[in-house]
């Protein structure tokens, strides 16, 4: 959007942290269980829905909100009056409500969130890898999945300089005497 923006426009868009430009509210929220969550009020009618659902029915037709344009233009105002509302009731509480209403969002998971997610369990993005020095331990998995050639995770993560000596002999064509300079001047490790 931004760059749509600019190209159009001539327009430099400023940062908002989270806030979307030119939509609002389209932004997370502090909820009462102190997570986040994003409401994603993209129009019109969405605005009148999401109104309903956090009880305040007269922002509806409050001069200053009655459309996306009013609303962005008193981003600041709006946005305090909706950070009060979002506050009053859990993310949890919240997902259900927006579910039940189907206006979109998303909860703003942290990584125990994430850990303990159906549905990253389901598409294997946990694996455990044995990481020699640190012992068993769950990492990002590939995401992409592809049915011919799925990418995963085969090996743990190379212990420093545990190459060091294969890419200088292979690749950057070092003599034994060279890379044994190098060990000798401590430039290079091979005690991992």
């Amino acid at each position: 959007n931004a760059v749509a923006r600019y190209t159009i426009t001539g327009d430099i868009p400023g940062p908002l942290g989270g806030a979307h430009a030119s939509i609002t509210p389209f932004q997370g929220f502090q909820t009462k269980d102190g997570s986040w969550f994003i409401a994603a009020i993209g129009n019109d009618n969405l605005w009148e829905k999401y109104c309903e659902v956090i009880d305040r029915k007269d922002l509806i037709i409050h001069p200053k909100f009655k459309t996306n344009l009013l609303r962005t233009e008193n981003r600041r105002e709006l946005i305090s009056i909706l950070e009060k509302e979002m506050s009053k009731k859990t993310t949890g509480e919240w997902s259900e409500i927006f579910d039940e209403a189907e206006l979109p969002y998303s909860p703003i998971n942290n990584v125990k969130d994430l850990c303990e997610d159906p549905h990253i369990a389901h598409r294997n993005m946990l694996v455990e890898i044995d990481q020699p020095g640190a012992g068993k331990m769950k990492i990002v998995g590939s995401p992409i999945k592809l049915s011919e050639t799925p990418g995963e995770v085969y090996a743990p993560a190379p212990l420093l300089g545990e190459h060091s000596e294969w890419v200088l002999r292979n690749i950057l064509q070092y003599s034994s005497k060279e890379i044994e300079k190098l060990k000798r001047e401590q430039i290079i490790n091979d005690t991992f």
